[in-house]
């Protein structure tokens, strides 16, 4: 590629760029990294520090981090690129949004809860994020989050509704950014024991990511993990199985076998087999997990 583009340095790195974001569309955060990895050297040989480029290409860098859980190497990176963007922008100004946020989801990630909810308020600050902007939308959704790490249900309901009516207003239907507050306010009302509710809600965001993202994207299992849990609820042992195994097919083809979200699919498939009373498919199940 580099062959490609030479003497367009700066349009290669548009180019990877563009590759690395569709990467994260499709859920393919190995690719995603190996390819963030190498706009990150693209930036720094064709910029000098402190710089706009190489900022961004560090969020980028850690946001494909962060998907897979490697959050201490990602949580470095976007303290990097945010102190790089105060050099260039000082306080308060709209480029500190990337930075800030990605900073606050990576904390949340990783428990640090009041510093996450502090830095996505921070970012709420920055001039031209009033009104229904996405970028205020992820913002306040990424609070409600956070309220709901802290077990403040009422609040994050009430943050994850307003993102859904803001999103609708500006978005169309279809747009998966609709989907995503589907699937968050059906986990709050799931948190809550307001299974019918949640329940309705998961099926309508499995749907509508299934429609725009096929049906082997990470998102996808997000979302009928989440309606496995209602259905584990509710005793609705048969239809649970059938949704947590999907998630642990999609979750271990992306993620592989040592990830969090393969090790929550696998716990809760679990636990539906032994109510089930399915001793041979418990023991298939941890067998497969072994090798």
């Amino acid at each position: 590629m580099r062959k490609d583009f030479a003497g367009q340095p700066e349009t290669l790195l548009e180019l990877k760029t563009v590759l690395a974001r569709v990467y994260h569309e499709l859920g393919m955060y190995e690719e995603m990294e190996g390819m963030a990895g190498e706009v990150l050297e693209l930036s720094r040989s064709n910029h000098t520090e402190p710089d706009a480029a190489i900022s961004s290409a560090l969020c980028l860098l850690a946001d494909a981090l962060m998907h897979q859980h490697k959050l201490e190497d990602a949580e470095k990176l976007s303290r990097q690129a945010l102190e790089m963007q105060r050099k260039l922008a000082g306080e308060a100004m709209p480029a500190l949004f990337n930075p800030l946020n990605t900073l606050g989801v990576v904390l949340q990630r990783e428990g640090k809860l009041d510093e996450a909810e502090d830095t996505f308020r921070e970012a709420l600050k920055i001039k031209g994020l009033e009104g229904d902007s996405p970028e205020r939308a992820a913002l306040l959704e990424n609070i409600a989050h956070v309220n709901r790490d802290k077990h403040q249900l009422q609040s994050a309901e009430k943050l994850f509704e307003e993102v859904l009516v803001m999103r609708r207003k500006v978005l169309s239907e279809d747009h998966q950014d609709v989907a995503t507050s589907l699937h968050n306010l059906a986990r709050v009302l799931y948190d809550e024991e307001r299974y019918p509710e949640a329940k309705n809600l998961f099926e309508e965001a499995v749907a509508r990511r299934r429609q725009s993202l096929g049906d082997e994207h990470p998102s996808v299992a997000t979302s009928v993990h989440g309606l496995g849990l209602v259905l584990e609820a509710q005793e609705s042992w048969p239809e649970a199985e059938q949704q947590f195994r999907e998630a642990l097919v999609i979750r271990r083809k992306h993620y592989g076998k040592g990830h969090p979200a393969v090790s929550e699919s696998l716990t809760n498939l679990v636990n539906v087999l032994r109510q089930q009373g399915k001793s041979a498919d418990m023991e298939a199940l941890m067998e497969n997990t072994r090798e």
